[in-house]
C-alpha cells in the first residue's frame, strides 16, 4: 500500500513539472479590454503561436528565454 501512495504521488509531480512548460494566455487591448485575434506570440529560438478569434493562445516554453508579443 505505501509503495502504491508514493507511486501516485512521484505521477503526480511528474505530470504537474510537465504541465509547467505551456503557456498559456490571453492578449487584449488595454484600453477597451476586447480580445486581438491573430496576434503573435514568439518564443526565441522556438517557434510560437498565434492567438483565436478570443484572444487565447497556449505554447510550449520549455526552454524559451524571451517572449515576444506582437499584434
Amino acid at each position: 500500500m505505501r509503495r502504491l501512495s508514493l507511486l501516485t504521488l512521484f505521477i503526480l509531480f511528474v505530470l504537474g513539472v510537465y504541465a509547467q512548460k505551456t503557456l498559456r494566455g490571453r492578449v487584449f487591448d488595454a484600453n477597451t479590454n476586447t480580445p486581438l485575434a491573430g496576434a503573435t506570440i514568439t518564443l526565441v529560438g522556438k517557434g510560437g503561436a498565434i492567438s483565436d478569434k478570443e484572444g487565447m493562445f497556449s505554447v510550449d516554453c520549455s526552454k524559451a528565454t524571451r517572449i515576444t508579443v506582437s499584434y
